[in-house]
């Protein structure tokens, strides 16, 4: 297990109890993203996710920083973020990922580096996928190439 999923592994313990009473969802999706360290790197947009199966499947967060672990100012340059999104579990592994921003805030443009991903059933309160990785090393801005506000990682 990759040592940034492990550290998220350690969140989710404490979360799962919150998510059983809030809704009956059955995985916790444990996503690590980590920004770039580049001059500006960091971002104030809203930041969407959704994690597809390769069956057609999805979850999303559609803003990933209501998912945050901790309270803190997320996507800012050199940061390794964690959040713990509920959701039901997806028949099939992620291996598909989409990520954009919506270019709002004073500083929209985003370097992201890479994403991983892992999935936890909440009943057997373990991790049932191997931590994936999706490396991304690009801009999500309108301003820098491949100037564009999303982005498409699929390992399918």
């Amino acid at each position: 297990m990759a040592k940034g999923a492990a550290y998220c592994f350690s969140f989710v313990v404490v979360f799962l109890s919150l998510a059983l009473v809030v809704h009956s969802y059955d995985c916790m999706y444990v996503v690590s993203l980590k920004t770039g360290t580049i001059n500006k790197a960091g971002t104030d947009a809203k930041v969407l996710l959704r994690l597809h199966d390769n069956q057609g499947h999805s979850v999303d967060a559609t803003n990933l920083s209501a998912y945050g672990v901790g309270s803190k100012d997320y996507f800012e340059r050199g940061q390794l973020d964690r959040f713990n999104i509920p959701g039901d579990c997806l028949p099939s592994p992620i291996c598909r990922i989409e990520l954009s921003h919506n270019n709002g805030g004073s500083s929209p443009a985003w370097y992201v580096e890479y994403l991983e991903v892992a999935v936890v059933t909440l009943q057997m309160q373990s991790t049932t996928s191997p931590v994936r990785r999706f490396n991304i090393n690009q801009w999500l801005a309108r301003d820098e190439p491949p100037y564009s506000l999303s982005v498409v990682k699929n390992q399918c």
